[in-house]
Order: structure tokens, then C-alpha cells, then sequence
């Protein structure tokens, strides 16, 4: 019989019990459908420097409908540093060489965005 824990959260999430269900299965069941549901973590991730708010804004945009995610620094997941005309920070240039993130210009990212080629 299960747990009336394992049943609330069995309903609220909408799966269906069985009888013959024991605790373990019942929680298993929720860890996939939970699994299902989590969306998967982009493979690239990218931090934009040197543009104008303009620029980076469109380019945040393109990068996001691309399925890359977005970072406002370089941070553990950063995969890519995309510079501007502007010129990058120093120490986010320092930080990118540090965790071995790789350095683009806007014309090489726009590649990737158009080609699906990760660089």
C-alpha cells in the first residue's frame, strides 16, 4: 500500500497508480516523469561584450530562438565569448582565457547561428 505522500504527489503530477504499485515504483515513476519534463541544458551557452545595448539585445535574442543559452558574465557554463566592435572587458576576456572559454567575434557567431556549426 502506499504512503499517502507518494499518492498525493502521484495525482497532483497526474500519473496513474496501480495496486499492485509498491512505494519504490511509485517514486521512481515520478523521478522520470519529472525527468521528462526538465529541459535539457543548452550545449552552448554564450556571454556578448563589447556591442552597443542594441546590438547585444538582438544578438541575445537570435543566440536564445537558437536554443544557446545566454549568460550576462562568464560564468562555469559559458562556453563561448562572443566580442563586439566595442571591444570585450578585460576581466571578462581574462576570465574566458582562465576557464578555457572559447573567444568569437559577432561575424563567426553569426555563422554558428546560421549554420548550427559550433565553433
Amino acid at each position: 500500500m502506499l504512503s499517502d505522500k507518494v499518492v498525493a504527489v502521484l495525482r497532483k503530477k497526474e500519473i496513474p497508480e496501480t495496486p499492485e504499485m509498491t512505494e519504490a515504483e511509485a517514486w521512481a515513476l515520478i523521478s522520470q516523469h519529472d525527468r521528462r519534463l526538465r529541459k535539457p541544458k543548452p550545449s552552448v551557452s554564450v556571454c556578448f561584450s563589447g556591442f552597443t545595448d542594441a546590438e547585444a539585445s538582438e544578438l541575445k535574442e537570435a543566440a536564445k530562438a537558437s536554443g544557446f543559452g545566454v549568460n550576462s558574465g562568464i560564468v562555469r557554463s559559458t562556453t563561448h565569448l562572443c566580442c563586439g566592435p566595442l571591444g570585450a572587458g578585460r576581466s571578462k576576456l581574462a576570465k574566458a582565457e582562465e576557464q578555457g572559454v572559447r573567444v568569437v567575434g559577432a561575424e563567426e557567431f553569426r555563422h554558428m547561428l546560421n549554420t548550427g556549426e559550433v565553433l
